[in-house]
């Protein structure tokens, strides 16, 4: 690791005087990692928002929200990032694509891309006229304007989702695969 201080900042330079101390506790300015990034748990609840987040990313006309709508079965860029995540998996993993849990992964990703063009058809066929990725359709005082259907909604409202099981509950951050769990103090 590599910090440049700045001398002439208070804060900076405290790093400066306080060296030896500053050194031996650097570990507890280090985050640790929560999860194992291809944890069952984790692509149960994520999975689907990484595989988007890269199609939103490279793919320009799916890249804006009503971008849902104009999505195609066996699109090549799409596929070219399913193989992305597929490798990256199979390099954290360690295993090939004959391993079990590479083909389940596999599954996974195509089947959430044939939920969707499902999900899309079903949408126009109950008559709307624009899917979108996401819910967020406001007008310019910040109010939502009209409840479309989505594929993707807030993980905070996980209770929405219909029997097909969309809008999917997506996390706003892949830190937090787990729920909260309350606690009742009784005394």
């Amino acid at each position: 690791m590599f910090a440049l201080y700045n001398p002439y900042k208070p804060r900076d330079l405290s790093h400066y005087e306080n060296f030896v101390g500053d050194h031996l506790t650097l570990q507890k300015s280090v985050e640790p990692v929560g999860l194992t990034p291809f944890s069952d748990r984790a692509m149960d609840r994520a999975l689907h928002a990484v595989l988007l987040g890269m199609i939103r990313l490279t793919i320009p006309n799916l890249a804006r929200n009503d971008g849902a709508d104009s999505f195609q079965l066996g699109n090549p860029e799409v596929q070219d990032i399913c193989k992305y995540i597929l490798q990256r998996f199979s390099s954290v993993q360690n295993i090939d694509e004959h391993d079990e849990d590479f083909q389940k992964v596999s599954n996974k990703l195509q089947q959430f891309l044939d939920n969707w063009y499902q999900y899309r058809e079903d949408s126009h066929r109950k008559g709307n006229d624009v899917f979108y990725l996401d819910d967020s359709q406001y007008d310019r005082f910040g109010r939502v304007t009209k409840k479309p259907r989505t594929l993707m909604t807030d993980f905070a409202t996980k209770d929405v989702s219909d029997s097909e099981g969309f809008p999917k509950p997506t996390p706003g951050s892949l830190r937090d695969v787990e729920t909260e769990a309350k606690m009742f103090y009784e005394g």
